[in-house]
C-alpha cells in the first residue's frame, strides 16, 4: 500500500499522512489493519500533480489543511456513502488550493460538508449530489 497512515490521539482510528505511490485514481481506503480511516492529514497529498481522481473513505470526517494543495491535475473528488460512515466531513483550510482542474465534486445527498476554504470552487455550483 502506497499510503503512510498514523494513528488519530484516540487510538480508535487512522489518518492518511502521506502517499507515495503514482496511481492516477486514488482510493482512500475505508480501513486500515481493521481500523476506520477517517482523515487525510494536513499537506498530505500535497503537490502531487498525478492524482487526477480522489474517492475518500465512507468514513471520513475531515480532510487537514492544504492536504491536496497544489494537485494541479486533480479533477474529480468523491465522497463515498456507506451505512456505517460519517453524515459530515470538515475540509480544512486550503485543502484543495491550487486545485485548478478541480471540477466535479461527488457527494451522497445526505451528507453535509462544512469547509473552512476550498479555493478552487468557492461555490457549490459543481458540487453533485
Amino acid at each position: 500500500m502506497d499510503f503512510e497512515f498514523s494513528t488519530m490521539n484516540d487510538g480508535t482510528s487512522y489518518a492518511v499522512v502521506g502517499y507515495n505511490g503514482y496511481d492516477t485514481e486514488i482510493n482512500i481506503p475505508d480501513t486500515y489493519k481493521g481500523i476506520p480511516v477517517t482523515m487525510i492529514g494536513g499537506y498530505a497529498f500535497q503537490d502531487n500533480t498525478m492524482i487526477k481522481s480522489v474517492s475518500f473513505s465512507a468514513n471520513l470526517i475531515g480532510v487537514g489543511d492544504y492536504a491536496f494543495d497544489g494537485c494541479t491535475s486533480l479533477t474529480t473528488v468523491t465522497f463515498r456513502d456507506s451505512d456505517s460512515g460519517s453524515d459530515h466531513c470538515q475540509i480544512f483550510e486550503n485543502a484543495f488550493s491550487d486545485c485548478a482542474s478541480l471540477k466535479t465534486v461527488n457527494m451522497p445527498s445526505h451528507q453535509a460538508v462544512s469547509y473552512t476554504h476550498l479555493r478552487a470552487h468557492e461555490t457549490r455550483s459543481n458540487i453533485v449530489c
